[in-house]
């Protein structure tokens, strides 16, 4: 696990030496903090409620540190160091429901060089700061529902609840967390392993202070941008460019993402092929984004000049996207499994599930589907990068928990040879992430 966590840091610390962080939006971000950093304190917001002050205060800092050399570098290296125990702690919630180590160690390699995960870690944006709150929300509440005494219980359902508010200063997706806690409470209370007593004072402490604080900051926005005009824009009819087809099931074209395009490939007539409105759905938009670097961001200068991906960087994408066919399938089963185990177990609590894993579930699923559900009725789906799998890192995380639990269910545990063929096919497809996005 030290060596897993020790190349992730390397290699993370490359992507910044080969300048990742300057990605999608970066000109915006940038001038947003320097809005914020003009106005000394008296404005936290510059733009719409999906920027949250943190990222900014911290770039502020390191601007000031480094007197503007490294700003943006530092930066990334901060929220980098917050990552190693992010993974620590996903690790350390899979102990309670998947019993293989050989699993629990592929799992989190696998995890930890998802290209999508490797992007978002360092990109400056919003998303570069989620890892640590959210892992430290849901391994806190795991272990607060999972305690047999009430004091340790409560302590670690007060720091879920910090972990969820300081979340809210990183990602304005930690204002749906709170819901996702309730749930699993229930949960945990309608499966007998906690008395309503016990349920009713975690609430208090998980839900109540994230909401507080994530109601404040949402009226201080208001405030502050009550005259801008707001860049997400919604139809309630529905927009063109997403239907319903398009965002649950696969299109006739789908097998082109196979070949690992980026997100610059254009036909003859010289438009971006991969955001053509209902061409390609969003299982394979997806699919695409959390095995490639789908922008092309790890290339020194990539992103900025919409650059083709070099070889041999090319091929090992494209073994990564075809071979992450069967880590794909495998989510789905090991998801459409687990909703039926939870809808069982609502009228026999003996099908219930792992406390832990139940937690990373609901709160994954509560991150992953308000973004999924709302394309039909963005604007600019597709090109402002709504589909992008940075957007829901925590879900691959949970995804991830889930089909350990399935595949440590399924395997047979007379011989090890299974686990270990698990874990050999992990590290490889984990080769092909890192070989595809090594510069």
């Amino acid at each position: 696990m030290r060596l897993i966590l020790a190349v992730f840091f390397v290699v993370q610390l490359n992507q910044v030496h080969n300048e990742v962080y300057v990605g999608q939006d970066y000109g915006t971000h940038a001038a947003i903090m320097e809005e914020i950093r003009a106005s000394k304190g008296g404005k936290w917001f510059a733009m719409d409620s999906t920027n949250r002050p943190a990222i900014y205060w911290l770039a502020s800092l390191c601007k000031d540190f480094t007197r503007d050399r490294y700003t943006y570098e530092l930066s990334s290296i901060f929220w980098i160091i917050l990552g190693v125990p992010a993974l620590a702690l996903l690790h350390r919630s899979l102990l309670s429901a998947i019993r293989a180590p050989e699993l629990r160690i592929g799992l989190v390699a696998l995890v930890a060089f998802l290209p999508a995960h490797l992007v978002a870690g360092v990109v400056f944006a919003g998303d570069i700061g989620v890892a640590l709150p959210f892992a430290l929300g849901a391994w806190a509440l795991a272990r607060s529902l999972e305690a047999t005494a009430r004091g340790p219980s409560l302590g670690f359902a007060a720091l879920a609840g910090l972990a969820l508010a300081a979340g809210t200063f990183v990602k304005v997706s930690f204002l749906m967390l709170p819901v996702a806690t309730v749930a699993t409470i229930l949960l945990v209370w309608r499966w007998r392993r906690i008395d309503a007593a016990r349920a009713g004072l975690i609430a208090l402490l998980a839900v109540l202070f994230p909401l507080v604080v994530g109601g404040a900051l949402y009226l201080r926005n208001a405030r502050e941008l009550s005259r801008a005009e707001g860049r997400h824009v919604f139809f309630r009819e529905g927009s063109p460019e997403v239907n319903w087809r398009t965002l649950l099931w696969f299109r006739g074209k789908d097998a082109f993402v196979l070949n690992a395009p980026t997100y610059w490939a254009k036909n003859p007539e010289e438009q971006l092929i991969l955001v053509q409105p209902n061409v390609f759905s969003y299982p394979a938009l997806l699919h695409l984004g959390v095995f490639t670097d789908v922008l092309n961001y790890a290339p020194k200068g990539g992103y900025l000049a919409a650059t083709p991906r070099p070889e041999p960087q090319q091929s090992y994408a494209v073994l990564a996207v075809r071979n992450g066919m069967l880590w794909s399938a495998l989510a789905a089963a090991a998801w459409l499994a687990l909703g039926l185990l939870v809808l069982g177990s609502l009228f026999k609590p003996a099908l219930a599930p792992p406390t832990g894993l139940a937690v990373w579930a609901v709160q994954g699923a509560v991150w992953f589907l308000p973004i999924m559900l709302s394309l039909p009725y963005l604007r600019s789906a597709y090109t402002w990068g709504y589909w992008l799998p940075r957007l829901v890192v925590p879900g691959l995380w949970a995804a991830a928990f889930v089909s350990g639990w399935f595949l440590d269910r399924v395997l047979p545990s007379r011989t090890r040879w299974w686990y270990r063929g698990a874990l050999a096919l992990a590290l490889l497809q984990t080769w092909w992430h890192l070989r595809s996005m090594w510069f």
